[in-house]
């Protein structure tokens, strides 16, 4: 294996930049600024996320934090929820309505909604279940096996792109759930389901469960849904669906990206990454002692504890300074479940690790250090909770994100016709820099 170690090596020696060069030339790491904000590409009207007070040149401008706030469609998230609870179901319905069509539906809406959904279900699809053992994996080819089923999957009018858009949110719980079960999927269970309208919270559940399910745990399914659904235009797997949509690529390959991109453990798979730190922190260490438990976190951040990243899951976030409201609000349901199943003592883990984590980052970086706990902390355990196999958390993330992409697919091709293309300087040899970024 001498040759193939020494491709190895070239390639290494190759691939590498000196990083004075991306500070000579201010390159915005991750499309970032210096002070951590995103670069400034575009304007929606989906999504707006706040965790910081913004000024006139947020460029160059330091960041003043500010407690995190949520809004879809200007609604801030926590009203949604509370509006809602009154109905008792489908709040993930009236979700997909309100980032689609831009307001939540009336009873008599979101009625006619749901019927529309059944319609475009009723439309029976076939697709390979693959034999990897990856769930995002199979997703990605199921909803890229729905283009066979579409007379005009390469037509980019508005009502094309929403009839697509329906077509994959109806049947993307069924692929999900068949991805899953495999042979033991149920299609009596199933139609069943589907044929007296149930809630995409209530299938999943029902589906994937093999006890009764209750209620309240449907509703907390559902509440999950609706958190996870959309954050704003630059997040990872949304841009990833705006970069391709701006290329004109059909609305199955861009859901299929979508799913790709929020698999990375650092966005949507962050959540089962959080599950399997915690897993690490209970076999490893006395975590009932938080001296020990503020080490362990410590070596984790320095690369010597768990998968060696440097990453503490949970914690942080690209623009929530002060506090991350999805957050926030799944502590407190965390907390009531815990009491619930007996779980306390795991609880307190989680909250312990919040705090300490919280501790670590300010004595390593500064007691004017701002960093929050994130949507992932808290949200596998409240799926372990709902007895829902880790496997399936960032594929219920992809499912909840569905409508949102959908959305900014949208708003991409209605609003900028130009395809989206940064640049990067060139170098002509390896300590040589262009003049001119290449125009290739």
């Amino acid at each position: 294996m001498d040759g193939l170690n020494k491709l190895y090596e070239l390639s290494k020696n190759n691939s590498v930049i000196d990083k004075k060069l991306y500070e000579n030339y201010d390159i915005k790491y991750g499309l970032r600024n210096k002070n951590k904000t995103g670069v400034l590409i575009g304007i929606s009207k989906i999504c707006c996320v706040e965790g910081y007070i913004e000024g006139l040149d947020m460029e160059h401008e330091a960041k003043i934090p500010k407690d995190g706030e949520l809004y879809y469609r200007g609604l801030n998230i926590l009203d949604i929820i509370k509006d809602l609870k009154s109905q008792g179901q489908y709040y993930f319905e009236n979700v997909i309505y309100l980032l689609l069509f831009g307001k939540l539906p009336d009873s008599t809406e979101l009625a006619e909604f749901l019927d529309i959904l059944k319609s475009f279900r009723d439309k029976k699809i076939e697709f390979p279940i693959n034999t990897s053992s990856s769930m995002t994996n199979m997703l990605q080819i199921g909803v890229l096996s729905l283009y066979a089923y579409d007379k005009n999957p390469e037509e980019f009018t508005l009502e094309n792109m929403i009839d697509q858009s329906l077509f994959v949110m109806s049947h993307f719980p069924e692929i999900l759930v068949k991805c899953y079960l495999g042979d033991d999927f149920d299609p009596i269970k199933s139609d069943e389901l589907r044929k007296n309208n149930a809630s995409t919270a209530k299938y999943l559940l029902t589906m994937v469960r093999k006890d009764e399910v209750l209620d309240e745990e449907i509703e907390l399914l559902d509440t999950m849904l609706l958190l996870h659904a959309e954050h704003g235009a630059g997040n990872n797997s949304t841009f990833t669906v705006r970069v391709m949509s701006s290329a004109y690529s059909d609305t199955y390959s861009c859901i299929s990206a979508g799913i790709g991109s929020l698999k990375g453990h650092r966005h949507g798979g962050a959540n089962a990454k959080v599950r399997s730190m915690v897993k690490n922190i209970m076999e490893n260490i006395n975590y009932e002692n938080k001296d020990e438990l503020k080490q362990y976190l410590r070596d984790i951040m320095h690369k010597k504890a768990f998968d060696k990243t440097g990453f503490i899951y949970g914690i942080g976030h690209a623009v929530y300074t002060i506090s991350d409201p999805r957050s926030v609000f799944l502590k407190d349901k965390a907390y009531e479940l815990a009491k619930k199943y007996d779980t306390m003592d795991e609880y307190m883990l989680y909250k312990n690790i919040e705090e300490l984590a919280l501790e670590v980052f300010k004595e390593e970086k500064g007691e004017d250090f701002k960093i929050c706990s994130n949507l992932d902390l808290y949200s596998g355990f409240i799926y372990e909770m709902l007895k829902i196999d880790d496997s399936l958390f960032t594929s219920i993330f992809s499912l909840a994100r569905v409508p949102s992409w959908c959305a900014h697919r949208i708003e991409q091709i209605m609003n900028d016709s130009k395809i989206i293309r940064p640049s990067y300087k060139s170098m002509k040899h390896n300590d040589v820099l262009l003049t001119e970024p290449s125009r290739i």
